[in-house]
């Protein structure tokens, strides 16, 4: 009776996920394909906590299915699973020079926020530290960027990865730290990723350079181990990895079914920041423009104006307009609006207030003029940003 019945149900697709465990950034995209399957499953899925520079498991040389995700970061996996003859999906870009589809983080992006952050904290001086590879490049490009369209400049070191894996740690340390003391102070620096804050971190500290002080470091990933790890802990970019997981599995599904997919890689915005000691400071030397931020950022929920911010700065109105914009680039006006932005996000993220209670709190006069704000700024809705972590 049972077995009867059951041909009625269609097969499950077989799925294989080639994905590592070691790095948040795997575990995050295993959570996304997790939330597409419950939502649009059921698969039957295969795999094994693993690192990234594993070989293909040894289960996978007799698997057979209809479908794979892999981070494929090597020839040995390209040739695995090519041999497989089944839709492929990568979520990892190293291998450029495959026909596989992509979904991967947006480096560029990724940057902009990074900049955006830093230059947000009032910082002038800007570095970049990381691997010497393509999607590392692709950030430091995008970093130097973003900060050299506001007339800053943007140092950077970029160490090969097989130097960075075999050079003894206190050479590695030594070298950064030669490096760090070259740099005008106060300096936001933006590290490829968490993997690099100890190192950094330890840097510093052999350089004489307090962070938190003489330097802030931006980490991307927002692994929660690392970011807690560093002393002090690491502000770091939530890139989304999880929203890569859910898309690269939404694009296998399709594939699966015979459906075709663009031909370009699928690349996901990033997400928040997530601002913890290694940022939380002002990178001013003006005593009246780090009380006006600082007033700012504390009040922005309130009906604040220009005239506020200048009366706590202890200068006159048009003497502010005039620092702000000499040395940010930005008017004070400016300056409240992003704040009431940033708080906003804070509430979508963090809560399930509605976009009404958020607006009121982070100081919008209204819902309607915060959305048409956001979509100025942010080229979406409130209610976009909120499922901007989930699915889409």
């Amino acid at each position: 009776m049972i077995s009867a019945n059951m041909k009625n149900f269609p097969k499950k697709p077989c799925v294989a996920l080639l994905v590592e465990t070691s790095l948040s950034s795997g575990q995050d995209i295993l959570i996304g394909i997790g939330q597409y399957i419950r939502e649009h499953g059921p698969w039957s899925v295969y795999h094994e906590p693993h690192d990234l520079n594993r070989p293909p498991p040894k289960w996978f040389r007799h698997w057979t299915g209809e479908g794979i995700i892999a981070r494929l970061q090597d020839q040995r996996i390209v040739n695995a699973v090519m041999d497989k003859g089944v839709p492929v999906v990568d979520v990892l870009g190293v291998k450029r020079n495959t026909a596989m589809p992509l979904v991967h983080v947006d480096n560029r992006a990724i940057a902009d926020m990074a900049a955006e952050h830093l230059i947000d904290r009032g910082f002038v001086n800007f570095a970049y530290f990381g691997e010497d590879e393509y999607w590392s490049r692709e950030r430091c490009e995008g970093f130097a960027s973003a900060t050299g369209k506001l007339g800053y400049q943007c140092s950077s070191l970029l160490i090969k990865r097989s130097a960075l894996d075999r050079t003894p740690w206190d050479h590695l340390v030594r070298r950064l730290a030669s490096w760090l003391a070259t740099l005008n102070r106060p300096v936001g620096i933006m590290l490829s990723s968490d993997v690099r804050s100890l190192l950094a971190g330890e840097a510093c500290r052999d350089a004489g350079l307090v962070i938190g002080q003489h330097v802030a470091l931006l980490g991307v990933g927002n692994d929660r181990t690392l970011c807690e790890m560093s002393a002090p802990p690491l502000s770091s970019v939530e890139a989304n990895h999880l929203q890569v997981g859910y898309e690269a599995a939404a694009m296998l599904d399709r594939l699966m079914k015979g459906d075709k997919v663009p031909a370009e890689p699928l690349l996901v915005k990033p997400w928040y920041v997530a601002i913890r000691e290694s940022t939380d400071f002002l990178g001013v030397n003006d005593t009246a423009i780090a009380r006006a931020l600082h007033f700012t950022r504390i009040n922005c929920g309130d009906r604040i104006g220009i005239n506020d911010v200048a009366r706590y700065a202890r200068v006159s109105r048009s003497v502010l307009q005039r620092r702000f914009r000499s040395q940010l680039h930005r008017s004070v006006h400016d300056e409240i609006i992003d704040a009431r932005v940033h708080r906003a996000m804070e509430l979508l993220r963090l809560t399930d207030l509605s976009v009404e209670e958020i607006a009121e709190r982070a100081g919008f006069s209204y819902a309607q003029n915060m959305s048409r704000v956001f979509r100025k700024r942010l080229g979406r809705s409130p209610k976009a940003c909120r499922r901007r972590g989930g699915t889409m």
